[in-house]
């Protein structure tokens, strides 16, 4: 057996004995907000079809009607989400990504959003991190990014953002579904769920038959 084989054998044992607890228990422990099958009403209170830009990092904020956050670097690319990487959103299966999105509630004028990140380590799905975001609705069109609280292993105190989002109008987004969305621990009604995966299930049916390259397992 070579070393690389050893390696990835040994790496694979380490990530399979760590504790659930080290990384999507504590993260589904911290998932207080779920989708609930219903409009959350942020189009009467912000400005859409589009995104919001932070002033400091360029990133993006997305915020559906549904509940859907997603939040994206700003690589300068077009204003056309068909500029963007495959990796942000799957244009064949029309999902975006796993990390990068998440699900946020409006209370009084302050949005709240858990965004999630996870990565695939030998065919592994590991929940590294979630991110608890704070913003305040200013108007219509602007809105300032309070603070940020980070969730893996522990929870850390609100980091001050200081950065205030303007609305940017762009009619080519794509629609609120995201691969984080299949997670049944991610909805507040089981039904609600089963009733997303039958539409994701319908579409893939009806969807044109593209011819694209075999992929290996």
């Amino acid at each position: 057996m070579s070393n690389i084989s050893k390696y990835i054998i040994s790496v694979s044992i380490f990530i399979a004995a760590l504790p659930p607890s080290c990384f999507a228990q504590s993260i589904k422990k911290a998932s207080d907000i779920k989708w609930a099958g219903i409009e959350t009403g942020i189009s009467e209170l912000l400005l859409n079809p589009g995104y919001f830009r932070s002033m400091n990092t360029g990133q993006k904020f997305i915020f559906y009607n549904d509940g859907t956050f997603v939040l994206r670097d700003d690589l300068s690319y077009p204003n056309s989400w068909s500029y963007w990487p495959s990796s942000y959103f799957d244009s064949d299966k029309g999902e975006w990504d796993l990390s990068g999105t998440g699900v946020y509630y409006i209370k009084g004028d302050t949005i709240i959003a858990n965004v999630y990140s996870a990565f695939h380590l030998f065919g592994i799905r590991i929940w590294d991190m979630m991110q608890k975001h704070r913003f305040k609705i200013l108007c219509r069109n602007v809105i300032a990014f309070m603070d940020t609280r980070l969730i893996d292993k522990e929870i850390t105190e609100p980091r001050p953002r200081n950065d205030t989002l303007f609305f940017e109008s762009d009619y080519s987004l794509p629609p609120p579904r995201c691969r984080i969305k299949r997670f049944k621990w991610l909805w507040k009604n089981k039904l609600d769920w089963i009733k997303y995966k039958k539409s994701l299930k319908e579409k893939e049916q009806n969807r044109p038959f593209t011819f694209a390259p075999m992929e290996q397992e």
